[in-house]
């Protein structure tokens, strides 16, 4: 019945947003109703379908949204341009898209533009209207024939020197033969070839320089091109240049001009000029590229403004250079004016979910960070977490946990290695990193966990794309006390537990490796993946095994340290277009107990759900396997962990108006034991056999508003598919009922975030 209700509703706000769209248009206006894309006279292009969506998303204008329409046309005009009704008109409705032919017809020229830059050179476009109701449907009849490709490259042959840089360096070139002809490869290749110029010393070259001829004259489907450097009238703006003298402002202001009370220091070929100190001369001397007399080069200068850009510490970073003569030579004086940001900043982070039972969580935190601490660029940063949880019309137990952690680190802007230099990208700073925390958590009348931890990493980029982040060093310390009583008997009964919950020292180092190929500021697909490795335990083995190789089992002051190896990866890829965009994840891991234990301790083992992963379920609250917590309503303690991760997640972002987004998602995965099993049916051990039918799916709605520095995010999901205690995973579709109570108590949870979920 509840179903029938929701499907009514639906179509009637169909009906009405559909019959009220043209009802407030005169004589002779008629609402755009769409454009499609039709193949006439010819075979449809190779990516058929890829090719229409581009055209469609360049095609001008666009629709209306049927809801904004309806709600623009529902709200009267307002008397004033604020207030409620202002807000409702013509921030969440629109006006009405009404057809123009001036704006089609320039649209067809941009289309045809598109095939022709693509390859299509004699694609043509011819526009036809489909009109009913006051309304206007556009058709584009496109016409496209062959698909060019290069066929022959020539070079120019002459013996200039940008025509020998040219030759020399063809094998970079973004030309090929037999390629697909595309006018963004010509762009590409200008791009190249005026870089190499500058980087040779060649100063003020640039892209129109550089020209081609294009022959389609021999063949019926490929084409010739033809490289050429454009003369210059000027024979002296070709000459070679070196780097004269460095001049920087560290502590320049744009509201002012140069105070004229100013100290001048000469450091290492800079001449620094501060009425304010701010910065070390080394970090200047480090950040600025190039030195005096060196040929110059276009590279390092964009390099240096990359460098400076990323420690993060400058506001505004702007380069004059000026061009000089002297004794027959021609130098590039470079002026720095490096306008200092703020320092230090707080910044406050709040999140909230719930879940069956009328539990409600909530976390608040707040950082520190200060980007100049000592002077030299580096990051302070303080922070301090208090997270619980709580049973509404609970009397006997306000709170159920308290989540308490403190943490403090420092990046310093180079790599502290004694004897071993990796290659370092020189757009980007390498930073030396040392960090301490400690997280204390109360799980009241169960017990209560500790977890101290140092660690000291490198932080390094190879290229745009790679990061690498070493960590040679990291401490932690378990310890668990404050143990209750009826907790222990459980703690007495079950091994595995236990043995995670006990004190214990962790050793030990990982590295990481990540790889994105987003472009900022740019709007396209990308992917980014990121993967870590971490060993615990094996040097103070080792040592041990030496001075007591009969012993079994051991431990730094009478403590058990852990011996383990842990693995995880996380790929995630984006399809982004300009109105929407489709998110995908998928994540695994695995952590192995060996040697010195037999259980990984409970800080380095997996878990999941809640507002970053499996939406459909709190956190910790899924898994190991088929496992379901039988004590989960008398005790409130399901904390299920495990050695073996599985997660997928695909979510579908939108636009809706103004600052507002919507998404769709589905999140899938579980968690399983290596070599252990838990309850009383023996549960929760992975198997390849049997992995993919303990998959947990879950599905739900989000609403995020998007204010560009930071993102509100709240959603709201549900189980499809979850395991119902002894009797394994199984799906719950057919049980939605989303206007029952009941169900919305036993199914829907809540969660408000900041940021999305990946």
């Amino acid at each position: 019945m509840s179903q029938n209700r929701v499907i009514l509703f639906l179509s009637l706000l169909l009906f009405f947003c559909s019959c009220s769209a043209t009802r407030n248009l005169t004589e002779n206006q008629k609402l755009f109703d769409g454009s499609e894309v039709e193949y006439v006279l010819s075979d449809p292009p190779e990516k058929k379908k890829f090719t229409e969506g581009e055209l469609l998303n360049l095609a001008r204008p666009k629709p209306n949204q049927p809801f904004r329409l309806w709600v623009y046309n529902l709200v009267k005009e307002p008397k004033k341009q604020k207030g409620i009704k202002y807000w409702l008109k013509y921030k969440i409705g629109k006006p009405p898209v009404l057809y123009d032919q001036a704006i089609v017809d320039r649209s067809r020229l941009i289309l045809e533009k598109y095939l022709v830059d693509h390859g299509y050179l004699h694609a043509e476009i011819e526009i036809d209207t489909l009109e009913h109701a006051k309304k206007v449907k556009v058709i584009y009849e496109v016409s496209v024939n062959e698909l060019y490709r290069i066929r022959n490259i020539y070079l120019p042959t002459d013996s200039t020197i940008f025509a020998m840089l040219t030759r020399e360096n063809q094998q970079q070139s973004h030309l090929k033969e037999n390629q697909t002809y595309k006018a963004e490869n010509l762009r590409k290749e200008r791009s190249r070839l005026a870089t190499l110029a500058t980087q040779n010393g060649y100063y003020g070259v640039n892209e129109t320089d550089v020209y081609f001829y294009i022959d389609t004259s021999k063949y019926v489907d490929s084409l010739d091109v033809y490289v050429r450097w454009k003369p210059r009238p000027d024979s002296g703006s070709f000459k070679k240049y070196q780097l004269g003298k460095t001049l920087v402002y560290p502590g320049y202001s744009l509201l002012d001009t140069i105070n004229q009370d100013t100290d001048t220091l000469f450091f290492d070929g800079l001449t620094i000029i501060e009425d304010q100190h701010f910065f070390h001369a080394e970090l200047l001397r480090s950040a600025i590229k190039g030195r005096e007399n060196f040929i110059y080069d276009g590279r390092l200068q964009a390099s240096t403004l990359n460098y400076l850009q990323d420690l993060g510490v400058f506001k505004f970073i702007n380069l004059k250079t000026e061009k000089r003569e002297e004794d027959g030579l021609h130098y590039i004086d470079r002026i720095y004016y490096l306008t200092p940001a703020t320092f230090r900043d707080v910044r406050y982070d709040f999140e909230t979910n719930t879940r069956s039972g009328s539990y409600v969580g909530i976390q608040a935190s707040v950082n520190y960070q200060n980007r100049n601490w000592l002077g030299g660029a580096e990051n302070l940063n303080l922070n301090l977490s208090v997270g619980g949880e709580t049973q509404i019309g609970n009397q006997s137990r306000f709170i159920n946990t308290l989540e308490i952690s403190a943490g403090a680190s420092v990046a310093i802007p180079k790599l502290l290695l004694p004897s071993i230099n990796p290659y370092v990208y020189r757009d980007y700073v390498p930073r030396t990193r040392f960090s301490l925390s400690d997280a204390l958590q109360i799980r009241t009348g169960f017990f209560s966990l500790n977890h101290l931890s140092a660690t000291m990493e490198y932080d390094w980029r190879t290229n745009r794309q790679i990061r690498h982040v070493w960590t040679p060093v990291t401490i932690s310390f378990n310890q668990t006390f404050d143990i209750d009583s009826d907790f222990q008997e459980q703690l007495d009964q079950s091994s595995l537990l236990s043995t995670s919950l006990e004190d214990v020292f962790i050793l030990g180092g990982q590295y990481q490796f990540t790889f994105s190929n987003q472009e900022i500021d740019k709007i396209k697909p990308h992917f980014f993946f990121t993967s870590t490795f971490k060993l615990a335990g094996n040097i103070p083995y080792g040592v041990s095994n030496l001075i007591r190789p009969d012993q079994n089992g051991y431990g730094i002051f009478g403590t058990p340290f852990s011996q383990f190896a842990k693995a995880s990866a996380d790929g995630r890829y984006y399809y982004e277009r300009r109105k929407f965009t489709l998110a995908n994840r998928l994540s695994a891991g695995v952590v192995v107990p060996y040697g010195n234990v037999e259980v990984a301790p409970y800080s380095e083992q997996f878990f999941i759900g809640g507002s970053t992963s499996l939406r459909a379920f709190r956190l910790r609250q899924l898994g190991p396997g088929t496992y379901v917590n039988p004590d989960t309503d008398e005790f409130n303690f399901f904390d299920q962990t495990g050695n073996i991760k599985v997660e997928f997640s695909t979510e579908y972002r939108f636009d809706l108006f103004s600052y507002f987004e919507g998404a769709v998602f589905v999140d899938a995965g579980n968690i399983w034991l290596l070599n252990q099993t838990i309850g009383d049916n023996q549960e929760g051990q992975f198997g390849f056999d049997t992995f993919l039918d303990e998959i947990a799916v879950g599905t739900g709605l989000g609403l995020r508003v998007d204010f560009d520095f930071f993102l509100i995010r709240l959603d709201a999901a549900f189980p499809l598919r979850q395991p119902i205690y002894n009797q394994g995973f199984q799906w719950t579709i057919n049980q939605i009922d989303i206007l029952d109570k009941d169900w919305r108590e036993n199914n829907l949870v809540w969660h408000l975030a900041i940021g999305y979920p990946f």
